[in-house]
C-alpha cells in the first residue's frame, strides 16, 4: 500500500471537486466493494512478498474502513504488478534516500532485472 488518501466530514462540492482532480491525472472507474477489497488485500500481500510494509495512514485509519478480510468476502484472483512482477513509480514527495531505499530493497527481494521502475511520464494502462 504506496499510499492512502481518505476525506472525513468536507462537503459534498469539496468531495466531488477532489475526485474531479483525481480524474484528470488518471482513470477513474467505480467498482463493487469486493473487487475494492480483493485489490487492496491482494497488494498488500503481493507487496509484503517483497518486504513491503503497508503506508502508516493505511495502518492508522484506512484499515478501519474496511471489512476484516475473512471468507465471508467472496476471494478473486487478482494479479498484481505488471506482468506479475513488482513496480515501483516514485511520487511527488519520494526523495532520493526513499527512492534508493525501495530500490535496494527491490534488488534484494525481487533481483536484478525482476522489477520495473516508472516515471510519472509513463504510460501504465
Amino acid at each position: 500500500m504506496k499510499d492512502s488518501h481518505f476525506l472525513f466530514n468536507v462537503p459534498l462540492f469539496e468531495y466531488k471537486d477532489k475526485m474531479e482532480q483525481i480524474g484528470e491525472r488518471g482513470h477513474l472507474e467505480i467498482i463493487d466493494y469486493v473487487l475494492a477489497h480483493n485489490i487492496i488485500f491482494a497488494g498488500l500481500e503481493f507487496a509484503d512478498d517483497y518486504g513491503f510494509s503497508p503506508h502508516k495512514d493505511f495502518t492508522s485509519v484506512t484499515m478501519f474502513m474496511l471489512e476484516e478480510d475473512t471468507d465471508d468476502i467472496e476471494l478473486m484472483e487478482i494479479e498484481c504488478g505488471l506482468n506479475g512482477m513488482p513496480a515501483y513509480m516514485p511520487g511527488p514527495y519520494d526523495d532520493k534516500i526513499k527512492i534508493n531505499h525501495i530500490i535496494s530493497q527491490l534488488e534484494k527481494t525481487a533481483g536484478p532485472g525482476n522489477y520495473v521502475l516508472l516515471d510519472q511520464g509513463d504510460d501504465m494502462f
